[in-house]
């Protein structure tokens, strides 16, 4: 499991986005980065991201509902959907 991640956030790095697996992390790292940093790691995410929902469509549902999920919520679900399509590709 363990080398699961260490690949997945490998290939993150190699993806050019923040080798976060939670938004925890996320946030944490996105601090340390300079302005024009944060832009380009935000876009190539924003990237994976609809290519997550293009190809899963069934994962859609867990961003729909807005009313009831706070930024922060909606926050941590596209990036733990994000890293988990990442782990799964990187078996």
């Amino acid at each position: 499991m363990k080398s699961k991640i260490i690949k997945a956030k490998i290939e993150m790095i190699n993806m050019g986005i923040l080798p976060a697996l939670t938004g925890r992390d996320l946030i944490e790292m996105r601090l340390t980065m300079s302005e024009s940093e944060k832009r380009t790691a935000s876009r190539k995410f924003r990237k994976q991201w609809k290519k997550v929902l293009k190809n899963n469509p069934e994962k859609r549902s867990l961003m729909i509902d807005r009313k009831r999920l706070s930024d922060r919520d909606l926050r941590r679900n596209r990036c733990v959907l994000v890293a988990d399509d990442i782990i799964s590709k990187t078996i």
